[in-house]
């Protein structure tokens, strides 16, 4: 396979032949969306760490890091991630050390993201970054621009960005394929690899970074952009467990042999939903799983697409904050935008056509005609957003309008951000009436929002943390 071949590029990495495994997984699975909504309402309690108050898993947390001062009463030095046994790590605070992408089918979105991985270098200067390729030239073009940048003043220290030929057909989603839970980092169950060679990600970063470990999971069906850590709680999409369900009637024989490791009762004792939870439950004992659906369907293909957790309280209340996408939000600022100034909205869309590929095009108006009358997906985010809301967490709304029905369109999430301590890199995409006030919102969480230009990356239905994976953070 060629691997910046339009064909391929959009046969592997565009959502069509997912979204129908996913359609066909939900039908096979015969999950009870009920049940597993119920798995939902899981609100933070007494004895979690609520966002700065270091309550009993807080002080937990501490003492698991080897060297923790706390055991010595004194106050807490930064702690790397690699210390936290057990622990899919933290996503919303802490600074990143250590980032991982891989370089692999691009097509017309080469440009964005080359202008993503210069403004990851530029803003994290003492970060350690792998980036791994498919090939030789991938490599060598890479290596060659860094050079370039840190000649030109543009970045800090080349040394510390190791480039690597994988030899394996990869996408550019580097979310997705590993899990990283402590110092491992983990190849899970997949139902579907944009890229060949994409399952290889997790054994390749240990390959070349003895501090990591490989480990091999079955059963798990968590997608890393399907997942949302925090110090207190792990949101995975429900997806996860209509997979997992599936693969259960497939190979009933390899559930039982887990059942045996993990101390659950095996299926039928329980309910095969009440089985998966468990089962993740056990494998994430540090962390409260709380699953995130609604009538057995979560907001978006990937949960990182719709909600963000953010490491900073509400300064009024305390609480907890999550960041949910509003489509509703979307459509009306874009109709308004093209009633009243026409020639604005227009211009937006010949851009957004030009970045993609499409000059001659209509993004925007595909986007709204395609989502303006979907209740059922306005309906699911607003039900997520309702139900975090009864649990204790403050919510905050985020314009999104996207579809995995629609190729070569970009996706408009601010959700799929990274936080890195007080900056968090933002999804943009040149419309100020939406760009501004998303960033907004982060800043007045006291963020520095660091615009990061996604509308031909999100033409292949990802954003930015769909193509990163931190596999180190410090936390205080």
């Amino acid at each position: 396979m060629e691997i910046n071949d339009r064909k391929s590029l959009y046969e592997g990495m565009s959502l069509g032949r997912f979204a129908g495994e996913r359609e066909k997984a939900l039908k096979e699975s015969g999950m009870n969306g009920e049940k597993v909504d119920s798995f939902t309402h899981s609100p933070p309690s007494e004895n979690t760490r609520v966002m700065g108050k270091s309550q009993k898993l807080g002080k937990k947390l501490l003492e698991i890091f080897a060297d923790s001062p706390a055991k010595k009463g004194k106050e807490p030095l930064p702690a790397s991630s690699l210390s936290m046994e057990g622990y899919m790590i933290p996503a919303n605070e802490g600074k990143i050390t250590h980032m991982t992408l891989t370089y692999g089918m691009t097509g017309t979105a080469r440009d964005g993201y080359i202008d993503a991985f210069k403004t990851f270098l530029s803003h994290m200067p003492d970060a350690k970054f792998t980036v791994l390729t498919s090939g030789e030239g991938g490599r060598k073009e890479l290596q060659g621009l860094v050079k370039k940048w840190a000649r030109e003043g543009a970045i800090g220290d080349p040394a510390r960005v190791h480039i690597i030929d994988s030899g394996q057909s990869l996408s550019i989603w580097a979310q997705d394929s590993t899990l990283v839970v402590g110092n491992k980092v983990i190849e899970q169950d997949r139902a579907w690899f944009p890229g060949w060679g994409d399952g290889k990600v997790a054994g390749e970063l240990a390959k070349a970074n003895p501090e990591l470990k490989y480990e091999r999971m079955e059963g798990i069906f968590i997608d890393g952009g399907n997942q949302v850590a925090t110090r207190d709680a792990i949101f995975v999409g429900s997806d996860a467990i209509a997979f997992m369900m599936r693969d259960m009637g497939t190979y009933p024989a390899k559930y039982q042999e887990i059942s045996a490791e993990k101390r659950v009762p095996p299926p039928p004792t329980m309910d095969q939903e009440e089985w998966c939870k468990s089962f993740m439950d056990r494998t994430f004992p540090h962390q409260k799983v709380i699953i995130i659906g609604h009538k057995g369907q979560q907001p978006a293909f990937h949960i990182d697409m719709a909600m963000t957790p953010l490491g900073k309280p509400d300064p009024a209340t305390g609480k907890p904050v999550i960041l949910v996408g509003d489509p509703s939000m979307a459509l009306r600022t874009l109709k308004d935008l093209k009633a009243k100034s026409p020639a604005k909205y227009e211009s937006y869309q010949q851009m957004m056509g030009e970045k993609v590929g499409y000059g001659g095009s209509t993004p925007l108006d595909s986007l709204v005609e395609t989502l303006g009358d979907d209740r059922d997906l306005q309906q699911n985010f607003d039900a997520i957003a309702k139900g975090l809301q009864k649990d204790g967490y403050k919510i905050e709304r985020v314009p999104y309008l996207g579809s995995s029905s629609l190729r070569s369109t970009p996706w408009i999430t601010y959700n799929n951000a990274v936080i890195d301590g007080d900056n968090v890199f933002v999804p943009n995409f040149a419309i100020p009436e939406l760009d501004d006030p998303a960033n907004k919102v982060y800043k007045k969480y006291g963020y520095n929002p660091v615009p990061m230009d996604m509308t031909a990356i999100s033409s292949l239905q990802g954003a930015i943390n769909c193509i990163t994976k931190v596999a180190e953070r410090q936390y205080a």
